[in-house]
């Protein structure tokens, strides 16, 4: 075999291994923006829960939900605690999906009694806030809640007021006979 033989070989070798790790790099940073993605959207519930909480009206923090926001705290890669929903600092800025129909039957579900339409939304805008990406928050939250309830995720009562899935008292006042 000649000295070009060899280098030859060694060079396809070298330019074959280059291509196999390009492309497995490429395939982890596509598994790293689809968990990146996922923690954003985990941290956003987890806010939600967060500020309910605090809501009047709504039953104590569990346990499960102290442990909640404790998983929230954690630190990215350099050991910086960072926010929840901030992205790592080895992440590009990314336009964040807002899962409302979560927030919005979290929302019922934590409440003590019925709320009408119009108690969620005031609620919604108290607790959790409305992103400024919406243009209508009132539509997006009564859209929300219209997708909720059609889940399941919610009880529908009569008078445009809705219930958590698990209640199982009577209307509030006046508002059994509409």
């Amino acid at each position: 075999m000649t000295s070009g033989e060899v280098f030859g070989e060694a060079w396809e070798a070298l330019r074959s291994e280059r291509a196999a790790a390009r492309a497995r790099l490429g395939e982890l940073h596509r598994q790293l923006e689809e968990v990146e993605g996922r923690l954003r959207d985990l941290d956003a519930v987890i806010t939600g829960f967060r500020r309910l909480s605090l809501a009047p009206g709504v039953e104590e923090r569990s346990q499960q939900e102290a442990a909640l926001e404790d998983a929230s705290n954690e630190q990215d890669d350099e050991g910086d605690a960072r926010e929840p929903g901030a992205p790592s600092s080895t992440s590009t800025p990314k336009k964040r999906r807002i899962r409302s129909t979560d927030l919005v039957a979290t929302l019922v579900n934590q409440a003590t009694e019925p709320m009408t339409r119009d108690q969620i939304v005031n609620a919604f805008e108290v607790h959790i806030g409305f992103p400024k990406s919406w243009a209508n928050p009132r539509n997006a939250v009564g859209n929300a809640l219209n997708r909720a309830a059609k889940a399941g995720r919610v009880q529908t009562l009569p008078g445009d007021t809705f219930a958590p899935r698990e209640w199982r008292g009577d209307p509030p006042e006046g508002q059994a006979d509409e």
